[in-house]
């Protein structure tokens, strides 16, 4: 689609005057041939025929001729300026004016910028750490799994001249995603060549920064492009005196050769974005390059923009935070401790010195250790586990960890931890003192800066704008020697990192979250409610009130919204009492609740709404709570579009059919592995339960339709680890809890093992409880129900008999290791084959061995003189209990339950 002032595409014979002109250019040879034939002619052109084709070169070359023998004196005909072009170009390649501008470019992107956040890091490089986002291609099509993408498969490939489905991109996420991050990562690539090992083409790449840059547009079409980077190249270092024009970088721009990356369209004022815009759009649709624009939500107006490809950020998922924890710890650990180690240990005798492969090996050792700590610490901590969804918030999370050795699991509160960290507690760590060195003190003069730029309107300020705003605070504080506003600024930003910026005599926060987490602190201590409530339409406080709500308290806030609601304030409103459970009164959100179930708030957002009305009104049915009606189609959806943004399980990615637009359909003939990950995701949905308590859903089935409904039981909160591993896909650490969970239902933590009584006394409803827990969230592929079904398959009979042959049978079936317990050699991933988890060894006496090896029924391992303890197989015990202990499902209520067990292997084509 086209707007009514967007510049004409190239005419079919202009693109092969170029074409023909390149191929000129080049030699004519076999080079310059396939160029022209992969990248420049038509394939339009290409359909004319060979006998047009021929007629057409044979022509055209004859007219070329002369403006080429006349391009040695002056400038000719239209194609014969083409060829001057082109050859103007070639001779500044090989003059080293491109190999400088990349040159530039890789120095100035090459550190890591962690924007919003620095805490006590070492120099990082931005590959080092690097994590590759995934993106939505698709973000209105819940159900196509196909378009969660990384950015290398939207760009143009190395034999393609343009994708043209993505040649205008917009990136559209929430602060702290990695939109800018991923615009450095994008021209560090490019800069250094490395975009050729993904297969992708060359480009020109072009960073601009709309902070920078947005006051320089005039109008929708002033400056031009090639103007605008001409004068923001000139500003990066050793580039002032680049021998480029506006000419150089209009002829790339118009040969398809660029990557224009545009970051930041939301950090322009209010007043002024739809100028920019506009200004955006034209040039976007004035040149065939390759264009990524990059903003918050809330600055991105599509309706100002023409064939712009909307993508999204997706949260990241367990395996990017686990990959990105890890980059984390093994890259600060090096720099901060075991890089300096060893080039100490260079300064000593042979003998004492440690080579970089030990010292390499020790920190990887140290770096797993303290990244699966913290990884366990996310994961088994639900509210943490859901903060910890972008980079930033990871990075902060990481950090005060590391710091404090302690994370509280809500926003707020991890925010006034870190500003603990970075006020008072880091610049102590760093024998750097802030001259302002109580957080009590110097956070309220940070609060009077924030709430000053957030009421004008602004992120960035000048060092006189900013020391005006925070004078009469700052001198409120006793200090036994005054310090000059400026310098309180300064410090801020070289010692504890909160701002940035003071090149060309500007600053800003770090992230603008700061700015609004401490806006919400000003106006909570100096202002009252009113203040914000009036600000209640404009979406750009909305953060602001979101981190004031969580301070103190809810209910004026969705009063107001009541009285005038909107679909984007109810999803707000929503939000802040539902996910981020500030307090609100009850008659209130009952009153909310009642208006979001009438309320359109879009596909998603109402089947959200129902799926928690619907736990909130359960009924009584033979002793069990139980949903009142079937779970409808849209609520599975949610179920799928977690799973498939996550990519936990293959199995939902593979679905097709857009549940969320099926409405109050029932969800009926679904399969038994579909029933129970479905209740297993629901054990994580937190905001489903009013309460704190652990709930422990499994599906049962509504006769004769066979319609979904669900069960909830609550669960002992010894569960709750056991549970967010599991759903997490953490299966060691989910292995590991079950063993501690055992012990401690066994009473027996204290001696560190089980024995044989322990196993003959353990609770059956404990056993069922973990098994299904396993079954639930492994789809059917691990539990103890498994391992029971594996070992009667492979003795064939229903009583437990031991045999060297059921045992060599069970160990080859399960994958388990003949004579070894060590769980060193265990494989933790859903390749393992079934039944492989959980594995709990058994210890027994040298007594009971005997007498268990004179019954019969024995283990073929010799007893350990030293602790005069022997280890028993797993299935000797744990099994022969579960055959007593795990009752098929439907014969434990009258509740209509299918038997999983009964089809599993048919659900994995066994």
């Amino acid at each position: 689609m086209s707007s009514g002032n967007e510049p004409p595409d190239k005419s079919l014979e202009e693109k092969l005057a170029d074409a023909a002109t390149k191929f000129l250019v080049l030699g004519g040879g076999g080079y310059g041939l396939y160029n022209l034939y992969l990248e420049d002619i038509p394939k339009a052109a290409i359909s004319f025929g060979i006998s047009l084709t021929t007629s057409l070169i044979t022509s055209f070359g004859q007219g070329l001729m002369v403006p080429i023998k006349e391009w040695v004196h002056k400038l000719g005909k239209k194609t014969g300026t083409a060829v001057t072009i082109g050859a103007s170009s070639t001779i500044e390649n090989w003059s080293g004016i491109d190999a400088k501008y990349l040159k530039a470019l890789q120095a100035y992107c090459y550190a890591l910028e962690v924007e919003g956040f620095k805490a006590d890091l070492p120099p990082l490089e931005l590959k080092e750490i690097f994590v590759p986002i995934r993106l939505d291609s698709a973000p209105n099509n819940s159900a196509d799994s196909d378009s969660i993408k990384r950015i290398w498969e939207l760009l143009p490939k190395h034999k393609e001249l343009v994708n043209e489905r993505y040649r205008r991109l917009a990136i559209i996420a929430d602060p702290g995603y990695g939109k800018t991050t991923l615009t450095r990562y994008l021209t560090l690539n490019y800069a250094d060549q490395s975009h050729r090992g993904f297969g992708a083409a060359d480009r020109l790449p072009i960073l601009l920064l709309f902070r920078a840059m947005h006051g320089q547009i005039q109008d929708a079409q002033t400056p031009s492009l090639p103007e605008l980077i001409l004068d923001q190249v000139g500003r990066l270092p050793r580039c002032q005196d680049l021998e480029v024009s506006v000419q150089w970088f209009k002829q790339r721009l118009d040969q398809g050769k660029c990557l224009v990356m545009l970051d930041g369209l939301d950090e322009v004022p209010n007043a002024r974005r739809e100028l920019v815009s506009r200004w955006v759009n034209w040039q976007m649709q004035a040149y065939p390059s390759q264009f990524i624009l990059t903003s918050r939500p809330h600055g991105y107006d599509s309706s100002l923009f023409q064939g712009i490809a909307r993508v999204g950020i997706l949260d990241f998922t367990v395996k990017d935070k686990e990959v990105f924890i890890n980059k984390w710890y093994r890259t600060v650990l090096w720099h901060k401790k075991w890089e300096t180690l060893w080039e100490r240990s260079k300064k000593r005798s042979a003998e004492q010195q440690l080579s970089e492969t030990q010292a390499r090996e020790q920190c990887e050792a140290e770096a797993i250790h303290a990244a699966r700590e913290l990884m366990g610490h996310i994961v088994r901590t639900p509210a943490l586990n859901d903060l910890a969804k972008n980079p930033l918030l990871v990075t902060i999370i990481a950090a005060t960890y590391e710091a404090f050795e302690y994370l509280p699991d809500k926003r707020v509160k991890l925010y006034k931890k870190m500003f603990d960290l970075l006020l008072e507690n880091r610049p102590y760590r760093r024998e750097t003192q802030l001259t302002v060195t109580s957080v009590e003190e110097s956070q309220p003069v940070l609060q009077q800066l924030a709430f000053s730029l957030t009421k004008a309107g602004q992120e960035k300020f000048t060092p006189k704008q900013g020391s005006e705003w925070i004078y009469y605070r700052l001198a409120k504080v006793q200090l036994p020697k005054p310090i000059k506003p400026q310098n309180f600024l300064k410090e801020i930003q070289t010692i504890a990192g909160l701002l940035t910026g003071e090149e060309g005599g500007l600053y800003e926060f770090t992230h603008k979250t700061f700015q609004e987490y401490l806006t919400a602190l000003e106006i909570f201590e100096q202002y009252s409610k009113d203040y914000l409530l009036r600000r209640l339409d404009n979406s750009d406080w909305r953060e602001v009130i979101s981190f004031y709500t969580a301070i103190t308290e809810a209910t004026p806030f969705i009063l107001a919204i009541l009285d005038n609601p909107t679909p984007e304030k109810l999803k707000f409103a929503r939000r802040v009492v539902i996910e981020e459970r500030s307090k609100t009164q009850a008659a209130v959100k009952e009153m909310l609740v009642s208006q979001l179930a009438k309320a359109d708030l879009g596909a998603q957002a109402n089947a959200r709404v129902k799926l928690e009305q619907r736990f909130s009104k359960l009924t009584l049915q033979d002793g069990k709570l139980v949903t009142s009606e079937p779970i409808t189609l849209a609520e599975y959806g949610l179920f799928l579009e977690d799973q498939r943004s996550k990519q936990f399980h293959s199995y939902a990615t593979e679905q097709t059919i857009d549940y969320l637009k099926q409405g109050d359909q029932p969800v009926q003939n679904i399969s038994d592995v579909d029933a129970q990950w479905f209740c297993g995701w629901l054990s994580t949905q937190t905001e489903l339960a009013a309460d704190a308590r652990i709930y422990h859903y499994r599906p049962f089935f509504d006769d004769p339709d066979d319609k979904l409904c669900v069960v909830r039981e609550q669960v002992n909160s010894r569960y709750a680890n056991l549970i967010n591993y599991l759903a997490n896909a953490r299966w060691q650490e989910a292995d590991r809890e079950t063993e501690n969970i055992m012990l401690g239902v066994a009473n027996c933590k204290s001696r560190g093992y089980l024995d044989v009584n322990d196993i003959k006394a353990f609770s059956c409803e404990d056993l069922q409880l973990i098994d299904q827990l396993w079954l639930k969230f492994s789809g059917g592929r691990y539990g103890f129900s498994v391992q029971q079904e594996i070992y009667l398959n492979c003795s064939g009979k229903t009583n437990y008999k031991y045999s060297e042959k059921v045992e060599k049978f069970f160990l080859k079936k399960v994958g388990w290791e003949k004579n070894d317990h060590r769980k060193s050699k265990m494989k933790y991933a859903m390749s393992a084959p079934r039944g492989h988890l959980p594995r709990i060894n058994v210890y027994t006496s040298q007594v009971e061995f005997q007498r268990i090896k004179r019954s019969g029924f024995h283990s073929r391992f010799k007893p350990r003189n030293i602790i005069k303890q022997t280890k028993i197989l797993h299935l000797s015990f744990i099994v022969v209990r579960i055959i007593s202990c795990v009752v098929p499902p439907q014969n434990r209520t009258g509740l209509k339950e299918r038997n999983l067990e009964s089809n599993r292997g048919k659900e994995y084509g066994e």
